[in-house]
């Protein structure tokens, strides 16, 4: 089964979003607290969250698929399909990308990501290639695959026959697992940052995209919760590890699978476990300030830091953790508010 083939919202994919962007907050909240590095297995959960950014590529291949797949037929359907997408992206991205570049001034010759990568979307390159990135700038790597996805898929979905996207998707995601296996134990930042090698988490969302029938509902929420706790259990035992060569090939992989899973629950599935879970109002309402918060979490831990340690407060763990939350979430409800709600209220006239 399958619900809404006219593209209308999908709620649970909001808490797919809050899933995702939790993970993301919690993986990168052991840089003011190292004590989460210390409680066992538990550390090793916390340690896995870097898979929410393999949730996020999932969703943008499902959900820009889709949305092409409605499209595509019509005239100037992929030019209001990137209009919409650049209204979604670019202005808290270059409300914020400014102020951060100018703060580090990154140059190449000092081996830093220059800026013209930043603006042309390819700073994931420099990333793997081991030049320096600022900090609050660090973490758009994952935006810019995005934005090469977004930039070569369009034009594929529309010069393309449809039975051809599958094959596609289907070799992309194979040259990714094979790249990875090849060149992990040889270059692991290459493997990691790089767009081919990440392109198999992203092209199963696509591939999931076009099937107008997923099959049986029981399949999709017994996977998903299947994969939550294979997730789980591999944290708990710190396999989950995105620094080990030997996991880079099949183990991010595993973590697409299980992401589709999630997904596939999330659309075909609204009477799982999953899916209920997923429509939890307050992981809805996190995942519906998701971009901002993925944008503006460093900065608000980069704050705490300097308050923990370089102005020497010392606060304890409980109140660091919940003063760096709560300043990312203030910090993304004004971005919603001043910036990108303004931006997507366009949006309306690329329908």
């Amino acid at each position: 089964m399958s619900r809404d083939p006219s593209g209308a919202w999908i709620p649970e994919l909001d808490g797919v979003r809050g899933l995702a962007i939790l993970l993301v907050l919690m993986f990168h909240l052991r840089m003011i607290a190292p004590e989460l590095t210390e409680l066992g297995p538990l550390s090793g959960v916390i340690a896995a969250g870097w898979s929410g950014v393999d949730l996020f590529f999932v969703l943008c291949g499902y959900l820009n698929t889709r949305n092409l797949l409605r499209g595509a037929d019509r005239p100037g359907g992929i030019l209001r399909f990137m209009a919409r997408r650049a209204l979604r992206i670019w202005p808290l991205y270059l409300v914020l990308i400014v102020p951060y570049l100018a703060l580090a001034r990154p140059s190449a010759a000092e081996g830093q990501v220059p800026a013209w990568a930043y603006a042309a979307f390819v700073q994931n390159w420099f990333t793997a290639a081991s030049y320096a990135s600022p900090n609050l700038a660090k973490i758009t790597w994952s935006l810019a695959i995005e934005e090469q996805f977004y930039l070569v898929w369009p034009l594929v979905v529309a010069w393309m026959p449809r039975r051809a996207l599958a094959p596609v998707l289907a070799l992309s995601a194979a040259v990714a697992i094979c790249g990875r296996l090849w060149m992990a134990p040889q270059d692991i930042h290459l493997a990691y940052y790089g767009t081919v090698f990440r392109m198999d988490a992203i092209a199963a969302g696509a591939l999931l995209a076009l099937f107008d029938d997923l099959g049986s509902a029981k399949i999709w929420g017994r996977a998903a919760v299947f994969g939550a706790v294979a997730w789980l259990v591999g944290g708990a035992l710190g396999a989950v590890d995105h620094t080990s060569a030997s996991f880079l090939p099949f183990g991010f992989a595993g973590i697409a699978a299980a992401s589709v899973a999630v997904v596939g629950a999330a659309v075909a599935a609204p009477d799982s476990l999953a899916a209920r879970a997923l429509r939890w109002r307050p992981l809805r309402a996190v995942g519906d300030y998701s971009y901002g918060l993925y944008m503006v979490h460093f900065l608000a831990y980069q704050f705490v830091f300097i308050l923990h340690v370089d102005r020497a407060m010392h606060i304890p763990l409980l109140p660091r953790l919940a003063l760096a939350l709560a300043g990312a979430g203030v910090l993304a409800w004004l971005s919603k508010r001043l910036i990108e709600s303004p931006a997507l209220s366009l949006k309306g006239r690329f329908s």
